[in-house]
């Protein structure tokens, strides 16, 4: 519910620069990089245990059970207007195409 988690954060004066989803599966952050590379991800570091990647300012972190998204104000996917909805579009973007597929 947007409206109540912004509330929230209102009432904790709290603005968040970061967002971690904890995975119920396992990843092996290596793999996933030719997928972001083709979806126009720019890899910064990599190794076995975590590769982080930027487009468009924004960095996703890829370990083997979180996916760390940064780089963009938290509040903005819980907003309306054009720049909201590309932040939303290339996070759920992100999500969708590290998530397994079966």
């Amino acid at each position: 519910d947007p409206e109540r988690l912004r509330s929230l954060l209102g009432v904790l004066d709290f603005t968040p620069n970061e967002m971690e989803l904890p995975l119920d599966f396992e990843l092996e952050p290596l793999e996933q990089i030719a997928g972001l590379e083709a979806n126009g991800w720019r890899v910064e570091s990599e190794d076995e245990e975590e590769v982080v990647c930027a487009k468009r300012g924004i960095k996703v972190t890829v370990t083997i059970d979180s996916l760390r998204f940064s780089g963009f104000d938290i509040e903005a996917l819980l907003e309306s207007g054009e720049e909201s909805k590309k932040t939303q579009q290339l996070v759920s973007g992100a999500i969708a195409l590290l998530a397994p597929s079966d």
